[in-house]
């Protein structure tokens, strides 16, 4: 009797929620992403000249230290894509972008600092940065606290694994939120504030005329944020 009780609970409750899906808003995928956004991670290229191999070492330790990192977590979680030494308005830089995966999820992102300030350029004077020569660790620290010369290195949180299971799950969550009937893929970022993996999906509502809905997801502590948009801007 007692089996039948439950048995008769769990139809409920299944009934229950197919009920409340079917006054879900129906959305239509405008794309889909599988994992489109690491293509550039795909083919590696290193810099491998002698000021590069020292400014990918500097980055490595500041890196570390901004992210209270050790060489194993590094190792196991962070993998070098590109690296690149670039002149532009100010001075010249260096630029260098990564893959991070923890779990199942991975994302791609890039950190840069300058290396050399113009000879002449008067901005940033209470940092004393010396212009017209290659830049020291400390001068470079300095550069990134200030974000200076669009100088920075990204907060990545130290994390081994993720409050969601699988990709499949974080959609799932985001669907349920938004009370729609699908949502798509679309990318995984590092939240600048936290250092958190965010992953992001959306739709297209298919009764509303340019409406779009937007949804974001930690992976690390689950809060969900979802937002209606425009799905074109003129």
């Amino acid at each position: 009797m007692r089996k039948k009780i439950i048995s008769f609970c769990i139809a409920l409750i299944l009934i229950f929620i197919s009920c409340n899906k079917d006054n879900y808003n129906k959305t239509i995928c405008r794309y889909h992403s599988d994992y489109n956004y690491l293509d550039n991670c795909q083919v590696v290229s290193i810099c491998l000249s002698d000021t590069c191999i020292k400014y990918q070492t500097i980055w490595k330790e500041l890196f570390l230290e901004k992210n209270n990192l050790n060489q194993n977590y590094f190792d196991k979680h962070i993998t070098l894509c590109n690296s690149e030494i670039s002149e532009w308005d100010e001075g010249i830089s260096f630029g260098v972008c990564y893959k991070i995966q923890i779990d199942w999820a991975v994302t791609y992102n890039c950190d840069q600092f300058i290396i050399k300030i113009k000879k002449g350029n008067i901005l940033y004077p209470a940092l004393s940065l010396q212009r017209d020569t290659l830049l020291s660790k400390e001068n470079i620290r300095s550069a990134i606290n200030f974000s200076a010369f669009s100088s920075y290195i990204t907060n990545v949180s130290n994390i081994e694994n993720l409050q969601v299971s699988s990709n499949q799950d974080a959609i799932n969550k985001l669907i349920n939120a938004g009370k729609v009937n699908n949502l798509c893929f679309n990318y995984i970022y590092i939240d600048r504030l936290t250092g958190h993996m965010i992953l992001e999906a959306d739709a297209q509502y298919l009764d509303k005329n340019n409406s779009c809905i937007q949804g974001q997801i930690d992976l690390i502590n689950g809060k969900i944020t979802i937002t209606n948009i425009p799905c074109m801007i003129d």
